[in-house]
């Protein structure tokens, strides 16, 4: 079997989420993991601070927080994915991107650019332990516009919700 997995990614539970999916992706399988920092607060944050009138220099100083954070993280997340991708998938053709803007249009974007096989995605608003028992697991939003507009095989990942039940 040849392709491609897109896997997205959380800063939340990383390793989980990791785990889910080489519990549920054939193997044969090369991964694209995708980051995607969602470009909501920073856009906010700068419509707040340009509206603050006698504050000049305070927007860049914001915003050059916020990118700092954002870099932070996205450093974080690749240094502790290329760790679990080399005790787990050594030797294989695994990719790992970042992007920055709309969480659920970036990951159908990159599914599409890189016409991937199958998307992989966390699928719940359910902490973990909360969601003991039959019945509806709720969807996010972003799993659900992944689920309604992915042109591919979409797995939800709800394993890793149901940890330490």
């Amino acid at each position: 079997m040849a392709g491609t997995a897109l896997i997205c990614l959380s800063g939340y539970r990383l390793t989980d989420i990791l785990d889910s999916a080489a519990r549920l992706i054939h193997p044969d399988l090369d991964w694209l993991l995708l980051h995607v920092t969602d470009a909501t607060p920073i856009d906010e944050a700068q419509a707040a601070a340009a509206g603050l009138l006698g504050r000049s220099g305070w927007q860049g100083r914001v915003t050059e927080r916020l990118e700092g954070a954002v870099a932070d993280l996205a450093a974080e997340v690749e240094r502790e994915t290329a760790s679990w991708l080399a005790a787990h998938r050594p030797g294989r053709n695994d990719r790992f991107m970042q992007t920055i803007g709309h969480l659920e249009h970036e990951i159908i974007r990159v599914a599409e650019e890189e016409r991937v096989d199958l998307l992989a995605i966390g699928a719940g608003l359910v902490q973990p332990g909360q969601h003991r028992g039959p019945g509806p697991v709720p969807l996010s939003p972003v799993a659900r516009f992944v689920t309604d507009h992915a042109r591919c095989d979409v797995v939800l990942l709800r394993s890793h919700l149901m940890v330490n039940q």
